[in-house]
């Protein structure tokens, strides 16, 4: 990140006192620490169960196309770096749950936050995808543009189970992962012969384990920084955010790209075609081997789709619903 990137870290309110959301800023520099870009600020939200880091192979291929500009991610307020500073709190607030409005809201946040100008393309994996959504749905005019790869977006289907159906099934399977390891070398073997991480990129797994890991203070080895029960939280406090974003996607008035998996069994094909014809002027790209982890499984396919969109000239507003539909 270092050749291409000035980065800093910070922290920003949160959309609700007294949380706080850990951010990272990098600005993309020429050959030398003075040639600064001015150009667009791409906002990274991840995807739930991650952090802000996942997105950092991305950012480095998008510079190595030549991409100017500012990248900032951020981790929602119960992951991440995020996490560490608002569990202790929350966990002394009776009766708090975070909500997956809380991850809309805090979108926003950390725009206000850090004070961001200009033309914003918000990019999104799963649950920050639909954040950025209801962002954009909640205040209107805040992106230029929305690239989100197989969102969390719910719309009712004759044959396809419910949006409380499809959560409770990735509850019962989230709780079953493994989230502890002697050391990161064996978080590695173990994780790269899983049939959930299989197809990951290797530079995705070893940002996982580099960056989604923390010391264990109690058991000693290595622990998941994002909890599990921080994850299931967030599907068990979903307030119906997804159904809602499924409804309301018709109101979007700005491009807006969805790469999505065709073996996804979080979003059913159906389900995600059905959220692009409802979309005014949205571009929509099937991936055919990804599933619901398409950024990871992914990473240089999705990399070159974002550098492709980000060297358009700005398409115009259209008043009608013509998606694009690509085949990968």
């Amino acid at each position: 990140m270092e050749a291409y990137f000035e980065s800093t870290t910070t922290y920003v309110p949160a959309s609700t006192a007294p949380f706080k959301l850990a951010t990272s800023i990098h600005r993309t520099i020429g050959k030398g620490a003075q040639d600064k870009s001015d150009g667009p600020t791409l906002l990274f939200a991840h995807a739930n169960g991650y952090f802000k880091e996942i997105w950092f192979p991305v950012m480095l291929r998008l510079a190595r196309a030549g991409f100017h500009g500012t990248c900032i991610a951020y981790d929602m307020r119960n992951h991440g770096d995020s996490g560490l500073v608002n569990n202790p709190i929350q966990h002394q607030l009776e009766g708090y749950v975070v909500k997956c409005n809380h991850t809309n809201d805090d979108a926003q946040a950390v725009i206000r936050g850090l004070d961001l100008k200009g033309p914003i393309i918000g990019i999104g994996h799963s649950m920050g995808g639909m954040a950025l959504l209801r962002t954009e749905l909640a205040h209107p005019g805040t992106f230029e543009r929305i690239i989100a790869l197989d969102p969390t977006v719910y719309v009712n289907t004759d044959g396809i189970k419910t949006e409380d159906q499809i959560v409770h099934g990735f509850i019962a399977f989230a709780m079953k992962r493994r989230s502890h390891w002697p050391s990161r070398n064996a978080a590695w073997e173990d994780l790269r012969q899983h049939f959930y991480h299989v197809n990951w990129h290797p530079e995705m797994l070893a940002t996982f384990v580099q960056h989604g890991l923390i010391r264990d203070p109690v058991r000693g080895g290595f622990m998941l920084k994002s909890t599990l029960e921080e994850e299931c939280n967030i599907y068990r406090g979903n307030n119906l955010q997804a159904t809602r974003t499924g409804r309301d996607v018709s109101q979007l008035n700005l491009p807006v790209t969805y790469i999505c998996g065709r073996k996804s069994r979080m979003i059913p094909m159906v389900m995600a075609v059905q959220t692009a014809m409802k979309t005014k002027g949205s571009e929509f790209i099937v991936m055919s081997k990804g599933t619901h982890m398409i950024l990871m499984e992914e990473v240089d396919r999705i990399s070159v789709e974002i550098t492709r969109i980000l060297k358009e000239d700005r398409r115009p507003k259209v008043a009608v619903t013509t998606p694009v539909l690509s085949h990968l």
